[in-house]
């Protein structure tokens, strides 16, 4: 299968994902929110 959008992944982006990192979607979200805690989520 072509896969031509992974041409525009930058560096270090895997094409793959790794399903085994979380155990849940609430796992993966919690990890995306202590990660980036200190950043906005939202600006107007």
């Amino acid at each position: 299968m072509n896969k031509p959008w992974l041409a525009q992944y930058p560096a270090g982006v895997p094409a793959e994902i790794d399903i085994n990192q979380f155990a849940s979607l609430k796992d993966m979200l919690a990890s995306g929110c202590a990660r980036f805690a200190d950043l906005p989520a939202y600006c107007s």
